[in-house]
């Protein structure tokens, strides 16, 4: 972990909150603490972090809306924390941007290795794994730079979105399975954690205003198509049909 690298940990309860420090500390990485959300919110204005974990259940703005609020103006990686074991609001976390999740009570051993695997696909964004630009209907992707346009719009994708972005690209118009993505992109331990990585397909699709289509569509836009019980699959656009 480079030394300048910071996680801001959020939660109002103290015991867990000073519990959860004290063993990230102990595996040497340099910790924020906040109660309240908008307590974080501050700290973010004054001090670069490289991750955020963020409790759901939180006084004067709950976690969602902290999420929320960061996700309009950052792409810093998030793990959402929440006592609640409902999966309508694991997806929520993830559906506003949140990078993955943690159910209470959890082990550290299980937190150190979510923050392990969102620090990883976060620090992938400066050691790219494929360079160059590609050209896709209109959609453009810099895989050096790991910027996008659509429409020739800027996109802002986090790591995790790029990185599933870039796969698909790669294997232009080829089904790439659901275990290969999981494994790649977040990690051996979530292969088999597909509703996580369909959240992160429908977020991909509504930034780049892509529709899970059944067929190609003509110029422009082409789409992330669902192979059911297989993977995803990023189709070209079929090219523009002359003009009469």
């Amino acid at each position: 972990m480079l030394p300048d690298k910071w996680i801001l940990l959020v939660d109002d309860d103290a015991r867990i909150r000073d519990f959860m420090q004290h063993h990230l500390e102990h595996n040497a990485y340099r910790v924020m603490t906040a109660s309240q959300g908008l307590e974080a919110l501050e700290l973010l204005d004054h001090q670069p972090i490289a991750l955020i974990i963020l409790d759901i259940m939180l006084p004067q703005m709950n976690g969602l809306d902290v999420c929320r609020k960061i996700r309009q103006t950052s792409t810093i990686p998030i793990i959402m924390v929440t006592a609640l074991d409902d999966e309508a609001d694991k997806i929520a976390a993830l559906d506003i941007g949140a990078d993955d999740y943690l159910t209470k009570p959890f082990s550290m051993n299980e937190l150190l290795a979510r923050v392990r695997s969102v620090m990883r696909r976060s620090h992938w964004e400066i050691e790219p794994h494929a360079t160059g630009v590609m050209h896709i209907g209109d959609l453009t992707i810099d895989l050096t730079q790991h910027i996008v346009w659509h429409a020739q719009e800027q996109v802002g994708l986090t790591a995790t979105e790029f990185r599933i972005l870039e796969m698909l690209a790669l294997h232009l118009n080829t089904i790439v399975r659901y275990e290969a993505i999981l494994t790649e992109v977040f990690g051996q331990e979530y292969r088999y954690e597909r509703d996580l990585l369909r959240v992160h397909i429908g977020r991909l699709r509504r930034k780049l205003g892509y529709l899970p289509k059944a067929e190609p569509t003509l110029a422009g836009t082409g789409s992330i198509q669902t192979e059911l019980g297989k993977g995803y699959r990023l189709v070209a656009p079929l090219p523009a049909s002359p003009s009469d």
